[in-house]
């Protein structure tokens, strides 16, 4: 054998038991992770501007009109949590004294949001029957008119799903301001953005405590 392809062999055993290293203690560490993460994101989501108002006995709760719109918001957080996904990848760098990267990647929602706009709990449908994709809204139509010709009256009435204020015929009616989303920027990406440097500490925590 030559020495070349002797030291190939070498380096090859060393990079197999590198990776099966690396992927034993992505395994131990997976759950703790997993839990940390789930419980921190939760908690930013409850606190946002957009749940603690929707939630709250506010004008923007009552123009949704949704009495139990915390369940439903609820509802989408948990589906957030539970299809959080984690991933490593193992590389060896080559060059001159080659060494190995273990990549850690955290997966959230999908561009689309599909996941959580399908639940159910996405929709609500009114006493009369209309179907109201209060999430759709929320998330990805910003401030145009979603509903048409009618628009929300803060008066209280005894019709009122909330108890507060009712949508009359005139103008049209978008959701606010300071609560409205788009695609590229909403209530769920503005909560998880203030994670970007958090999320990746608690990564490293765990591997410190483990390694």
């Amino acid at each position: 054998m030559a020495v070349n392809d002797f030291y190939l062999q070498i380096i090859k055993g060393i990079e197999l038991e590198t990776e099966q290293y690396s992927n034993d203690l992505f395994k131990r560490i997976k759950g703790p992770i997993l839990i940390k993460i789930q419980e921190i994101i939760g908690l930013v989501l409850r606190a946002s501007p957009e749940y603690t108002t929707l939630r709250s006995n506010t004008s923007e709760h009552h123009q949704f009109g949704i009495p139990d719109i915390e369940r439903l918001m609820d509802a989408v957080i948990s589906k957030i949590l539970r299809d959080i996904r984690l991933n490593v990848s193992f590389r060896h760098m080559k060059g001159s004294g080659g060494y190995y990267t273990s990549t850690f990647s955290i997966r959230l929602l999908d561009a689309t949001f599909e996941s959580i706009l399908s639940l159910p709990e996405a929709n609500f449908v009114t006493e009369k029957g209309y179907l109201l994709p209060w999430l759709k809204w929320l998330l990805l139509e910003g401030t145009r008119p979603v509903i048409v010709n009618f628009y929300y009256s803060g008066l209280k009435s005894p019709s009122s799903r909330t108890g507060y204020g009712i949508m009359k015929n005139k103008y049209s009616w978008g959701v606010p301001s300071n609560i409205a989303g788009t695609a590229g920027n909403n209530w769920l990406l503005r909560a998880i953005k203030q994670l970007e440097t958090e999320l990746p500490l608690i990564v490293e925590t765990e591997l410190r405590n483990y390694v």
